[in-house]
């Protein structure tokens, strides 16, 4: 009732101040808007201490509101593939805090937090995944693949592939993770396993997607045996699905190439290698104009001045009666093909 006596518990020193900012939005004179952390300059922000983070039960901002944004600033973080520290950028804070000083002094928004962020969120949502693994209406269908990182690290991708609840085709990525020793059948079928036993669909799985590669034959053999010893050699075989965009780039590499193109690459990289340019040219021009226009490309990429040149030309041929895409010429480069992206000669033509 207005005018009416109330008590309130006092714990602290700061409880009253506490009572004025939660309940009346009073804040002290130096937290006026007249003084906003806002109003800084360039100078300012480089030169300012970053505030001190208040306690969650000293916040005026809901718990729910504080764990839904930290969950968006995680997805952002790992969505953009920015680094883990974007958020104590100083410039970002303080476009932050014009919006709301509260939010940003309540924030965990350190680089270590965003990992234990991540690390917590995955250990919750891996319950989810697993419910709905569990729940699915079809059996769950698994494609994986293996490659090497730029860091030189053999890294196995693992999807799922089923049907949910509401008949909706849903596929969850299972596993990212290092593939150590030989890549053998043996040692890939024993990290499906591995993979297979931590999302616990052992008794689900269904028919496995992976490239032509003789080894998946093997992997997927010792896989289907250890999961089900009864299953028949001719079932396991009706249960491997080869990648169809693998079929296509050997039947588009052959076109290309010739019938044995990984040895062709092979004996280009050799040349390279060796610093024997003119035999790599001759290489090259046995395979007609793909041949050729690689050597072109080859020979813009091999020098800035060369490169420059190309650019200068091609803004001088440049008007819009004759575009060959959307991008300017400033923003196009020439790019060398490359066996390991399979896209890379289309790329370049």
């Amino acid at each position: 009732m207005r005018g009416a006596a109330e008590l309130f518990s006092v714990q602290a020193t700061s409880s009253a101040a506490d009572h004025l900012r939660k309940a009346h939005r009073i804040t002290p004179a130096s937290q006026s808007s007249e003084s906003s952390p806002g109003d800084e300059g360039v100078i300012d922000i480089y030169s300012g201490a970053t505030p001190k983070r208040r306690r969650l039960e000293q916040s005026a901002i809901p718990r729910a509101k504080i764990k839904a944004i930290q969950e968006l600033s995680v997805g952002f973080v790992i969505d953009s593939d920015v680094p883990f520290t974007i958020f104590e950028h100083s410039f970002l804070r303080k476009i932050f805090h014009h919006f709301d000083s509260d939010l940003v002094l309540q924030m965990a928004w350190s680089g270590s937090s965003v990992t234990r962020e991540i690390h917590r969120l995955f250990e919750a949502k891996r319950d989810t995944i697993k419910a709905e693994l569990r729940n699915a209406l079809t059996a769950v269908h698994i494609s994986f693949d293996l490659w090497t990182s730029p860091n030189r690290f053999a890294i196995m991708a693992v999807f799922a592939h089923f049907i949910d609840q509401l008949g909706h085709q849903q596929s969850r990525l299972l596993a990212l993770r290092r593939q150590f020793g030989a890549h053998s059948g043996e040692n890939l079928a024993g990290s499906l396993i591995d993979i297979v036993h931590e999302w616990e669909i052992e008794g689900r799985v269904g028919c496995a997607i992976s490239d032509n590669m003789t080894v998946n034959d093997t992997c997927l053999y010792h896989m289907y045996q250890r999961l089900d010893p009864s299953m028949r050699p001719v079932d396991i075989k009706a249960r491997r699905m080869r990648c169809y965009g693998h079929m296509l780039n050997l039947v588009a590499r052959a076109f290309l190439f010739g019938k044995d193109a990984e040895s062709f690459e092979l004996e280009s990289d050799i040349n390279g290698m060796r610093g024997l340019v003119e035999q790599d040219l001759d290489h090259w021009r046995t395979k007609g104009p793909i041949g050729k226009l690689r050597n072109i490309v080859k020979f813009i990429r091999s020098s800035p001045q060369r490169s420059e040149q190309f650019k200068r030309v091609a803004r001088e041929q440049d008007h819009e009666e004759y575009r060959l895409c959307e991008e300017s010429t400033a923003e196009l480069e020439v790019v060398m093909n490359n066996e390991r992206r399979w896209n890379s000669t289309y790329m370049m033509i």
